[in-house]
This record gives C-alpha cells, structure tokens and sequence, in this order.
C-alpha cells in the first residue's frame, strides 16, 4: 500500500542571460531534476515506473530585425540518464508588436525535436503576449516511426505564463 507515502524529487538550474547591445540578448542555462528517482504511478495499485534523473541544457538568443519585429532562435537537449534517451529541439520564434500602447504582441514559430530516424515531430506554435501574460499554444505534428500507433495525430500543448512583480516601497531617511 502506497497511501502516505512522500515522493521526494529535486531540481534546480542556472540561467545566464546578458545583453550584448542595446536590442539584442543571448541566454545560456543548465538545469538538472528527477534526482529523488521519483516513483510515477497512473493508477493506485501496481505499475510503478521510475524516472530516472535528467540534465538538461539550453542555448538561445533573440535579436530585433525591426522596430516591430524580434527573431528569437533556440537549441535544447535533454538526457535522460541511465539510459538511451536524449531529445534535441530546435526552434524559431518570430515576435511582432502588434500596439505598442497596450504592450501587445503576436508570436509564432516552427521548431524539430529529434528522435529515431529522421526524428520525432515537426513543432507548430501560435501565441499572445498581452502585458505580463504570456499565452501560447503549440502542435507537435509527429513524424517518427510511432505515427503508426498515434495514427498520425499529433498533439496539442497550451502553455499560459504570468510574470508577476512585486514592488518594494522605499522607505526614506527622515531629513532632520
């Protein structure tokens, strides 16, 4: 019986981004997880699986081609340890300003995540940015040899982010 059991699983990462001139950035960040060697479980009673510890690294940059428009190119990779299983991605977004006022932009991109053969699915993404809302929805259109089993369908992905600030009011010396 598993009931009151605790699951322990630990991450953490790093994430160096910088400017290199007034309108451009590039970001590099390691991230490492699944070092509790967590137990998943669909189901209460039996088929336990565990997942083994993973690292994870990224590279991108992102540069303005215009006053509206930001080019943002991508490369990930994920190895999954103990194991054969690693994924590369690598994706192009494009952002548009679409009112500068409202701070509204409009973004989309493709992107390859690799796999066995030729690789694993051709990636689709639409999305909205609206102030510190961030709303993006994505399509993994699958390309590998487990189409069969998918029937050739892929997947949909809807990613919301809120970037939430926390303002510190300053509190001044007395002037005597």
């Amino acid at each position: 019986d598993d009931k009151g059991k605790t699951v322990s699983d630990h991450v953490g990462g790093l994430k160096f981004t910088s400017k290199y001139n007034k309108t451009d950035e590039f970001s590099i960040g390691v991230a490492a997880g699944k070092f509790g060697k967590p137990d998943w479980s669909l189901l209460t009673m039996g088929g336990q699986y565990q997942l083994n510890p993973r690292i994870h690294a990224q590279i991108g940059m992102s540069t303005l081609m215009s006053d509206k428009v930001r080019f943002s190119p991508g490369i990930s990779y994920q190895k999954i340890m103990k194991g054969p299983e690693n994924t590369l991605v690598v994706q192009g977004l494009v952002d548009y300003l679409y009112d500068k006022a409202k701070n509204t932009i409009m973004t989309g991109g493709i992107g390859y995540r690799s796999g066995a053969n030729i690789g694993d699915a051709i990636q689709i993404m639409l999305g909205l940015y609206i102030k510190d809302i961030k709303a993006m929805l994505g399509y993994d259109l699958n390309i590998s040899s487990l189409s069969g089993a998918s029937g050739s369908q892929g997947g949909f992905e809807l990613a919301v982010q809120y970037i939430g600030k926390v303002y510190k009011r300053p509190k001044p010396d007395p002037i005597i």
